[in-house]
């Protein structure tokens, strides 16, 4: 093994992948927090109209319950799934701003004269493309590409979210459409609303966990393959 100054990767950075997986957790918590209180207040709805339909007037009966009705409405059908909607953006945006300072970080720590502004494209698509063209992150295993089959799903969904009103396109093959109607936590038909269930937040934060794991491996095998093995080749 070489000088331990020689390491590729700073403790810092090595230390920053661990912490902002485990960042992940907050917007799972919070997500979860949102759902208990929207199952609150749609109990306490539920008990409101039930009230009503007590009252002996008629005509009062039915103006009350109708408006009580459409309050259940918004949030059963509006409000879980605008939050839902907003949680996994948050989710979504948190990790390609910190995708994108860490692909940079890399890039800097090992000297490389290819900086991330070179690539071409722009956020998580062009980190992931950055770290398999310059630290060459090969995420050969079948764990490993199982989780950026997910990770590109979800890009789709989040531009589907972001500039289509959550409308899915009317093409039955489109890439968006093969990965709502294989995902367990998700539904919705071509030309139609996406639906985000329940657990969809916290599946999804736990593939961006299993990501930043499978990072920590790439890293660490490139540490071996340049550093700490005495036949080291150094990067290029």
């Amino acid at each position: 093994m070489t000088d331990a100054a020689e390491n590729p990767f700073s403790f810092e950075l090595l230390t920053d992948v661990h912490w902002i997986k485990h960042g992940l957790d907050h917007y799972v918590r919070l997500s979860q927090e949102v759902e208990t209180m929207l199952d609150a207040k749609e109990r306490e709805i539920g008990e409101q109209l039930v009230a009503a339909e007590s009252v002996t007037d008629k005509e009062e009966m039915e103006w009350v319950a109708g408006s009580i009705a459409l309050e259940l409405r918004d949030y059963e059908s509006t409000f879980r799934y605008l939050q839902r909607e907003a949680m996994f953006l948050t989710l979504y945006n948190y990790f390609e701003n910190f995708l994108n300072k860490i692909a940079k970080s890399i890039g800097e720590e090992i000297k490389s004269r290819v900086k991330l502004a070179d690539i071409h494209g722009k956020g998580v698509e062009r980190a992931l493309l950055y770290l398999d063209r310059v630290p060459h992150f090969a995420f050969a295993t079948p764990a490993a590409q199982k989780v950026l089959a997910e990770i590109h799903g979800a890009n789709k969904l989040r531009n589907v979210i972001v500039h289509n009103g959550a409308v899915l396109p009317t093409a039955t093959n489109d890439h968006v459409n093969n990965y709502v109607a294989g995902h367990a936590h998700l539904k919705g038909k071509p030309g139609c609303d996406v639906l985000l269930q329940r657990d969809f937040v916290p599946a999804f934060a736990e593939t961006l966990g299993q990501f930043f794991d499978r990072l920590n491996d790439e890293m660490q095998a490139y540490m071996d393959r340049t550093w700490r093995l005495p036949t080291a080749t150094p990067p290029t």
